[in-house]
This record gives C-alpha cells, sequence and structure tokens, in this order.
C-alpha cells in the first residue's frame, strides 16, 4: 500500500477536511480506529482519572461546608450515596471488564452527568439561588474541562453532556431575576464570567479536538510507513538470502540454516544428510540450446527437488551455478538414498533433452555425506562437512554420472 493513502485517502485530503473544522474522518474505519484510541486511553489512565476525581469530589465537599452549612449534611448524603459509588463502580468496569474497555468514553459521561445531578439540592435549598446556581454550574464545568484535561472525550459528546446539565439546571434558575432583568453589579458579573468560561472551554475543546484528530492522522502515517519499512526490511532479507532465478536459499543463507540444524542433530544424537548435486554437461546444454533454455532447466530440477525433499525440516540451496546443495535433518544412509532415488525417478520421467550429452537428457549426478552420531566432524567447520560431499560429487562423474555416490565411495 502506498505510504501515502490512509483508506484510500490522502493525508492532505484529511488534513483538509479536520482544519475546515470538521470534528469527523471521512472514512468508518478511521473513526472507529480513533474512537477505540480513546477508550485505550480512558482505561489505561483510569485509576489515576477517578483517583483524582475522587480527590477534586472531596475538596468540594468542603467548600460546601463554608457555602452552605446549614445542609451540609444532605450535601455529604447525596455525594457520597451518588457521585462516589459510581465512579468506584465505573472504575471496576474500565479495569476488569471488556464492557468497559469497549465503552469508557460512554462510562465517563455518566459519571459527569451524575457529579451535576449531585448540585441540585443546594441550588434548590438556599434562598441566594443565584449566587448557589453560579457555584453550581461552575463546580459541573470544572468536572468537564477535568474530564478533558486527563481524557480524550471527543467534542459533540462534551456537549451533549454540557447541554443535558443546562436542561437539569432549568428548572432551578432564578427566573424571577432573569426575566426582570433585575440583577445586581454582582449577579451580572457572576453569569458574565459563566458564560466566559463556557466560550472559554467550548472553543478550546473544539481546538484541541481538531489539532488531536490531525495528530492522530500523522501517528497513523508514521505508523504505515514503519508497517512498510519493516515488511521492506524483511523482503530485504528474504532477497538477501534467496537465489533470484530458483528462488531457492543461496549458498550464505545454507550455511547458516544447515549450521542450526546440523548442531541440533549432534545435540540430539541423530544422523543428517548432506547432498551436493549437479547438472551433467550442463555447459554443453547452454552452448546448445542457450542460457535461457539452461535457466529452464534449472528451474525444472528445482521444482524436481523441492517435490523430492517433502518435510519443511530438509533444505535446499543452490549452491552456484548448476550445483544444488541439500540437507536432510535425521536422515541416515538409507533416508538419503530413498530421497535421491525419488528424485532420480521425477527427473527421468521429466525426460528433458540433451543432445550432447551420452545420455541424450538431462541427467544430475550427486555426493552425499551422512553423518552419524560418534563421527569426528568440527560441527562449526561446515566446509568441512561440504568437502566429503563434494568428494563423493567428483568420484560419481569420475565414474560415469547420472549416480549418486556416498563418501564412503559405495556406488549405490
Amino acid at each position: 500500500m502506498n505510504p501515502m493513502i490512509i483508506d484510500q485517502i490522502s493525508l492532505e485530503d484529511l488534513d483538509t477536511h479536520v482544519r475546515r473544522g470538521r470534528l469527523s474522518f471521512m472514512t468508518v474505519s478511521m473513526e472507529t480506529a480513533y474512537e477505540n484510541q480513546i477508550n485505550r486511553e480512558i482505561t489505561r489512565n483510569a485509576p489515576v482519572i477517578f483517583t483524582w476525581g475522587l480527590i477534586s469530589m472531596l475538596m468540594f465537599i468542603v467548600v460546601d461546608y463554608f457555602f452552605a452549612p446549614s445542609i451540609f449534611n444532605t450535601l455529604l448524603l447525596v455525594r457520597s450515596s451518588t457521585a462516589i459509588p459510581v465512579a468506584i463502580a465505573s472504575l471496576y468496569l474500565l479495569t476488569s471488564t471488556d464492557f468497559g474497555a469497549k465503552h469508557a468514553e460512554n462510562i465517563v459521561c455518566v459519571n459527569i452527568f451524575i457529579s451535576a445531578l449531585t448540585n441540585i439540592p443546594l441550588v434548590y435549598s438556599t434562598s441566594d439561588r443565584f449566587l448557589v446556581f453560579f457555584y453550581a454550574s461552575v463546580a459541573y464545568i470544572v468536572a468537564l474541562f477535568y474530564a478533558q484535561g486527563f481524557m480524550t472525550l471527543r467534542f459533540w459528546k462534551t456537549m451533549v453532556i454540557l447541554a443535558t446539565g443546562a436542561i437539569v439546571y432549568l428548572p432551578v434558575l432564578p427566573w424571577n431575576i432573569i426575566v426582570k432583568a433585575n440583577l445586581d453589579r454582582d449577579s451580572v458579573i457572576h453569569l458574565s464570567s459563566l458564560v466566559i468560561i463556557m466560550l472559554t472551554g467550548i472553543t478550546s475543546l473544539y481546538r484541541r479536538e481538531s489539532l488531536q484528530r490531525y495528530n492522530f492522522i500523522v501517528r497513523k502515517q508514521l505508523d504505515d510507513k514503519y508497517e512498510n519499512l519493516q515488511s521492506m526490511a524483511k523482503r530485504l532479507e528474504e532477497l538477501a538470502d534467496q537465489d533470484p532465478l530458483t528462488c531457492l536459499f543461496n549458498r550464505r543463507a545454507f550455511a547458516r540454516v544447515a549450521h542450526e540444524a546440523m548442531a541440533m542433530s549432534v545435540r540430539n544424537g541423530k544422523p543428517f544428510a548432506v547432498i551436493l548435486c549437479d547438472v551433467d554437461f550442463f555447459k554443453r546444454y547452454n552452448d546448445t540450446y542457450g542460457h535461457v533454455a539452461g535457466d529452464l532447466v534449472l528451474k525444472q530440477v528445482t521444482e524436481m527437488m523441492s517435490l523430492s525433499m517433502r518435510r519443511t525440516v530438509d533444505v535446499v540451496a543452490r549452491f552456484g551455478g548448476e550445483e544444488f546443495i541439500m540437507l536432510l535433518p535425521d536422515t541416515n544412509m538409507i533416508g538419503a538414498e530413498v530421497a535421491m532415488k525419488a528424485l532420480y525417478e521425477r527427473l527421468a520421467l521429466l525426460n528433458i533433452e540433451h543432445e550432447d550429452s551420452p545420455l541424450r537428457r538431462v541427467t544430475i549426478s550427486s555426493g552425499v555425506y551422512v553423518y552419524t552420531p560418534g563421527d569426528r566432524i568440527d560441527i562449526d567447520n561446515i566446509n568441512e562437512i561440504i568437502q566429503k560431499a563434494d568428494t563423493a560429487l567428483y568420484q560419481s562423474k569420475q565414474t560415469g554420472r547420472n549416480r549418486i555416490t556416498f563418501y564412503d565411495g559405495d556406488d549405490v
């Protein structure tokens, strides 16, 4: 995927969309990912959020004592019997349940709304309703903005909570004073301050989410680039270990993989077989049919080797030119013989024409070295092991080709 594309929409288009004041992404998947991130952040920070929430509640209780001592006990009962239990239950849901992790944002919204409800008795039970209303409203807005400071509630949900709280407070407004515009100087100051606080908070929250959404796009862009880089690095590593023509391991990769497999066999006391194969008279084939046809033959031989070595632990690699090397872990001499006969039978069935070969078809010669527990070899010196198989391969060529020779010289 092009790293500049996110859900088939360019970063520039998303940036323009967000900066135009639209607090939404243009794709459902991006919006869902953004919502999931919000829920994860709330869930991760839940203990800190609710600890400071309870501390704030205790501070409001202290203010209640000095602001409305006549109804302090009632307020204390209301707050302790509603907001605190709900906060504890919410903390449990967020930290211990899948439901809480999925609906973290909504759970926080419910907590804020319930906090607002706890101020209603204070407004109803005082003579200076305008002042108390101002206090209760500020407390509600502080709780709302506090939540925004610790969490990332979306702007539209914040506005829903604010509007719901306003509706709840409508019955307790001092309408007789407001309608008659009979406000004293302090009331006007309080009301103006409340409006300024609300407008400033709303503007700040709007701007915050706009920037947050843009940062989310940038992070997504960086994540996509990182994934692409990882994928490219993995692909480059594979290409570095792969022969471009046959797509087998190359010599360097074989040495690494074979060393690990052989060391495991030695530790477990198991035999293993190393086999070198060479396409007979391959230079003559290239001279007769051309290099394109020669490459095709190498691919066909590769396919037959892969079909004959069926186990996932078997390793087949191109050793160089027309030479191939195989490692068969946990394989004795009989097992190696069976595997190689299967390969020779498959090649014979292909019956690839080779006019410049004594056998008139493409054949291979093989040399096999089978390690058995107790053999004195340096497992760290893979070249020594390959040399033994190469010695057997040389014997196959010297004795007529199209045959398998084991390292001890016994012709199979």
